[in-house]
């Protein structure tokens, strides 16, 4: 049966720091991505879903129950907090089997359920290691395992992937997309790393001052961001003050024609970085620039042109470009049609 989760106008007070109001709803299969920065207010917004901190106003809805009222025991939400919380001196497996300490069933039931849990998060072969003893990717198993028995109908999830390397990351982001795609669990994902958002979430939401900012997919959110807070903090590159006018966005250092004109008259105008052609043969477009550095990025070469002698452009190009382009070669620039992104002011 299908579920929603919902946030309605929940705040809440944080002695100068206020949250909220937070809009949002979750239904069954959902897998929320919520970014922001340091300090925006997302892991107290996770508190607050789970109970361990008091809400001011609104109300938290699973169907028709509203769990603002219950103690965190009652709400049948789990969280798995930034660093785990493991029981260092208990093995692996007491700590996947203490998540039924307070659920009703025989000891027999209880150690087949936690046989499968351990199983399901390859995690048989150190059932009885201290869980002090093994890394950190294999902590975060522990932990998700042990808060995954019990079965909750939310799981909220709070940087589980900081403080891991790059192939610890790897590995976590396939384990929590196995898991979703076999639990099929509401889940709220709350970090900092846009990355996450792209190979974890197929809705994502942009926090800033203890509020949400914008919501949509991922790729909504990096292609159309809706201020220019969410463009530069997607890691958006090349945003210029503009004025529009006549399909034209008008910047300090030329004029650039739109294919569609916005409805505002002030703003920002946005250029995609992978959308930008860097040649050394001229193009229609009226921009000259000379290169000024360019940097292996592995996937890509970063290419920033200073164009007429005044800003500096950020390409990504094509990864042979190094043996095309040199410091101080002169080049044209242009974009291709959807390159541009206006925001209003």
């Amino acid at each position: 049966m299908k579920s929603s989760f919902c946030l309605c106008d929940v705040s809440a007070v944080f002695g100068s720091f206020s949250l909220g109001p937070i809009n949002l709803r979750i239904d069954t299969g959902d897998y929320l991505v919520i970014l922001g920065p340091t300090g925006c207010g997302k892991t107290s917004l996770l508190r607050c879903i789970a109970g361990t901190a008091c809400q001011s106003g609104g109300s938290i809805k699973l169907d028709e129950c509203n769990l603002s009222p219950l103690p965190p025991y009652k709400r049948r939400i789990g969280l798995v907090t930034q660093m785990g919380d493991l029981f260092p001196h208990m093995t692996v497996r007491e700590n996947v089997e203490f998540g039924l300490s307070y659920i009703h069933g025989s000891r027999k039931e209880k150690m087949k359920k936690t046989d499968r849990y351990l199983d399901l998060f390859s995690l048989t072969h150190l059932a009885r290691r201290k869980a002090g003893t093994v890394s950190g990717g294999e902590g975060r198993r522990v932990a998700l395992a042990r808060c995954l028995i019990t079965e909750p109908s939310v799981l909220l999830l709070d940087e589980p992937l900081g403080m891991l390397d790059h192939n610890g990351r790897q590995s976590m982001m396939s384990t929590l997309n196995m898991i979703h795609k076999g639990l099929n669990i509401m889940t709220i994902h709350v970090t900092h790393n846009r990355h996450e958002a792209w190979h974890l979430g197929g809705r994502c939401a942009v926090m800033n001052k203890g509020r949400i900012v914008q919501e949509g997919s991922a790729s909504d959110l990096f292609r159309a961001p809706k201020s220019k807070f969410v463009a530069e903090f997607l890691g958006g590159e090349n945003i210029f003050s503009a004025v529009f006018s006549n399909d034209t966005a008008y910047v300090s250092w030329g004029e650039l024609p739109l294919t569609s004109m916005p409805v505002f008259e002030k703003g920002y105008v946005v250029i995609r970085p992978e959308r930008i052609r860097v040649s050394q043969v001229k193009n229609k477009s009226n921009f000259k620039g000379v290169v000024e550095s360019i940097q292996d990025c592995g996937a890509f070469m970063e290419c920033r042109v200073r164009v007429n002698g005044s800003i500096c452009l950020v390409a990504h190009t094509g990864i042979d470009s190094s043996d095309e382009f040199r410091i101080g070669t002169a080049v044209y620039i242009d974009w291709t049609d959807n390159a541009l992104h206006c925001i209003a002011e």
